[in-house]
């Protein structure tokens, strides 16, 4: 029984590692507003400091706003 115990546990951290946020440079995360037809991305190169983001959007000065949003 105690051996089930240690497998759970091992079993849990392992999906809470997997599923954690995980920061992006100096950044939480991020993560698309509204519903874009193409989904955005976000990536953080450490050894130049870099971020590139890609998204689709719609016209904020329309009726609904689809964006990419890093924070």
């Amino acid at each position: 029984m105690k051996k089930l115990h240690i497998l759970v546990i091992m079993l849990l951290a392992l999906v809470q590692t997997t599923f954690a946020q995980q920061k992006l440079g100096v950044f939480d995360n991020h993560e698309d507003i509204g519903n874009p037809s193409v989904k955005g991305s976000a990536t953080y190169y450490a050894a130049t400091q870099e971020y590139t983001m890609e998204s689709q959007s719609v016209n904020m000065w329309a009726k609904t706003d689809q964006f990419h949003f890093l924070w």
